[in-house]
C-alpha cells in the first residue's frame, strides 16, 4: 500500500547552484508519492529558464506531479509558503530553502513514519546539521529542545525556537489550513507557526533524526521585510472580502490524490520546441541560413546553366532556413514568457 502524499516546497532563490543541490536532493528520496512546488519568490536575477531544464533531467518516478510559480512581487518567506497551504491536496508538507539537502536518501521516509506514528501530533521537529559550505564539516547540530519527551505540548518550557529553522519540521497539513497570523518580524516560519499550533492545543512530536543539512546564512541572504501597507487600499479590500466571506474559494493545487495513477505527462511539443529554441541552436540555423545565401549568390552570377539551377536550390534551403530560425526566436521568447507550459500544473 502506497504511503500518504507528501508535498516538498521548494523555497528557490537566485543562487541556481544551490537551486539545483536542493532539487537532486529531492529526486534522490525514495520516498515512493512526493508532490514538488517550487516558488521563487520575486528574487532579483532568477534563471527560471536554467531552473526549469533541472525538472526534467533524471526525475524520479517517485516524484508524481511539479508546479512552479513565480510570485508576481515579493511576498516574504511566510507569505511564499502560506499561499500553498490552503490548496495542496496532501497528508504532510515540508519547505526547503534552496541549498538545504536532506541527509540521506530515506530521510523523509523516516520522517514520514514518525510522524505517522503520532496521530495526535501536528508536526514533528527533527534535528539537522550546519555544515561548512566549502568542506563539508559538520558546524554544529541544530534541534528544539534537548529532552527526552516523544511529544511536547504548551504546557512544557525549555523551547528553543532560535534553533529551529524550517526546514527542521514535517507538518500535517490538516493543521494548517485553519487561518494562522501572519509574523510580525522575520522569524523562522515554522516556528512561529508551532507557537501559534500549540498555544492552541496542538501537540509537537519530536525525533532525534537528523532530516536535513544546511549551511550557514549569510547577510545577504535575508530578504527585507514585506511591507504591510501598498496605498490605494488593496490590501484593505482583501481583507474585507475575507472578512465578509465573499473572496473566491482557492482550487486545490494538486486535484484529488490518485498515488496509484501515473504523473500526467507534458505535451512532447513543447518540450521538444524548448530544446530546440536554445540560443546555440538559433545561432546555429542563422549561420547555416547565412552560408546558404552566399553559396546561391556565388552560383546564381556563374553562367552556366547547372549553376544557376543549383543557385536555386541553395536559395530555397536559405529562405527555409531563415524562416526556421524565426520560427526558434518565437518559441525561445515565448517559454521565457510562458515557464508555465514546460511543468504540470495540474
Amino acid at each position: 500500500m502506497m504511503r500518504p502524499s507528501t508535498v516538498v516546497i521548494l523555497l528557490a532563490g537566485s543562487d541556481h547552484l544551490k537551486n539545483v543541490k536542493t532539487l537532486q536532493s529531492i529526486f534522490k528520496q525514495d520516498y515512493e508519492n512526493i508532490r514538488l512546488v517550487v516558488c521563487n519568490d520575486h528574487t532579483y536575477g532568477f534563471e527560471n529558464q536554467r531552473l526549469l531544464n533541472n525538472f526534467h533531467h533524471q526525475r524520479p518516478e517517485n516524484i508524481r506531479q511539479i508546479y512552479f510559480r513565480e510570485n508576481p512581487r515579493p511576498l516574504g518567506a511566510y507569505g511564499a509558503q502560506a499561499q500553498f497551504w490552503p490548496v495542496l491536496n496532501a497528508e504532510f508538507v515540508i519547505t526547503l530553502e534552496a541549498g538545504t539537502v536532506f541527509s540521506a536518501p530515506d530521510a523523509l521516509s523516516q520522517a514520514v513514519d514518525q510522524l505517522s506514528a503520532y496521530p495526535t501530533a501536528a508536526a514533528l521537529a527533527t534535528r539537522s546539521e550546519q555544515v561548512e559550505e566549502g568542506s563539508g564539516a559538520v558546524r554544529q547540530v541544530l534541534c528544539l529542545v534537548p529532552t527526552a519527551q516523544p511529544v511536547l505540548t504548551a504546557a512544557d518550557d525549555g523551547f528553543q525556537w532560535d534553533r529551529l529553522a524550517d526546514h527542521m519540521v514535517l507538518f500535517r497539513l490538516a493543521a494548517l489550513r485553519d487561518p494562522l497570523p501572519a509574523p510580525e518580524t522575520a522569524t523562522a516560519v515554522a516556528a512561529h507557526v508551532l507557537q501559534h499550533l500549540m498555544a492552541h492545543g496542538h501537540a509537537l512530536a519530536l525525533s532525534p533524526l537528523c532530516l536535513t543539512r544546511c549551511t550557514p546564512r549569510r547577510a545577504g541572504d535575508t530578504a527585507p521585510p514585506v511591507p504591510t501597507e501598498f496605498g490605494g487600499g488593496p490590501l484593505e479590500r482583501v481583507t474585507r472580502m475575507l472578512e465578509e466571506g465573499t473572496a473566491p474559494q482557492p482550487k486545490p493545487l494538486f486535484g484529488a490524490p490518485t498515488p496509484t495513477a501515473p504523473a500526467p505527462k507534458i505535451p512532447r511539443r513543447h518540450l521538444l520546441l524548448y530544446k530546440l529554441s536554445t540560443l546555440k541552436i538559433i545561432g546555429a540555423c542563422a549561420v547555416l541560413s547565412l552560408l546558404l545565401f552566399i553559396a546561391a549568390g556565388l552560383f546564381l552570377h556563374l553562367q552556366p546553366l547547372w549553376a544557376g539551377m543549383l543557385g536555386m536550390a541553395f536559395l530555397a534551403c536559405a529562405l527555409v532556413g531563415s524562416a526556421g530560425t524565426a520560427g526558434l526566436v518565437l518559441c525561445n521568447i515565448y517559454y521565457k514568457k510562458n515557464p508555465q507550459r514546460l511543468v504540470n500544473t495540474r
